[in-house]
């Protein structure tokens, strides 16, 4: 069984450089290895936020999962969330939490196959149309990169084409940095009908 700790997802905002959230999304043969275990001798430097919102499409319900060990820092952060911010989590989202973890395992993978599924629709549908572009491996996640660099390195023209031309809305590579121009980010977690669409309409429109 799961014994749920939850604080607000506002609270692993605050702490967001440590944020797990999709760790339940691995691709089929990936597991994924927690800080605390690979790193043991850190345990008391480590804090990990985890969130089942994004698993269990349940982010509506505001809640998430902070772990941290060192009883010092869990001291200041619980005077903090409670003292300075108010943060509460209403009981319906404790008992959302606790079904997810404890019931929703069949569910999970699942959901973990079709995303697999989508992942190489996109791949292979981009080999064929695209042949220049490169789909990022993944070892986890529903968003996939896909660099269109070798068409064009103007980032504004790429955005003209995927959310002006196509009316396909994606994350833009730029806005996570220089690293990221040339490159556009695809959320599969959709229905395959939906994605079929998009990305037909980014070939049908390609204007590079």
């Amino acid at each position: 069984m799961v014994h749920v700790a939850p604080v607000s997802i506002f609270a692993a905002a605050i702490v967001g450089k440590i944020c797990v959230v999709h760790i339940h999304l691995t691709r089929i043969g990936v597991e994924h290895h927690p800080l605390l275990v690979v790193a043991p001798e850190y345990r008391d430097r480590i804090m990990i936020c985890t969130a089942p919102t994004k698993t269990f499409n349940i982010a509506g319900l505001g809640i998430s999962n902070i772990v941290i060990p060192n009883p010092e820092y869990r001291k200041k952060y619980q005077f903090f969330m409670g003292k300075r911010l108010g943060v509460e989590v209403n009981p319906l989202s404790m008992v959302a939490t606790v079904a997810a973890y404890n019931e929703c395992q069949d569910w999970l993978e699942q959901l973990r196959v079709y995303l697999d599924d989508n992942i190489a629709y996109v791949r292979n549908f981009i080999a064929e149309n695209f042949p220049k572009a490169h789909v990022v491996d993944t070892q986890g996640t529903y968003l996939v990169w896909i660099n269109f660099g070798a068409y064009t390195k103007d980032a504004n023209a790429l955005e003209r084409w995927t959310r002006y031309r196509a009316g396909v809305i994606l994350d833009e590579g730029y806005v996570f940095g220089e690293e990221g121009v040339g490159f556009e980010r695809i959320n599969v977690a959709t229905p395959r009908s939906v994605l079929r669409d998009c990305m037909e309409r980014m070939r049908r429109t390609f204007p590079f």
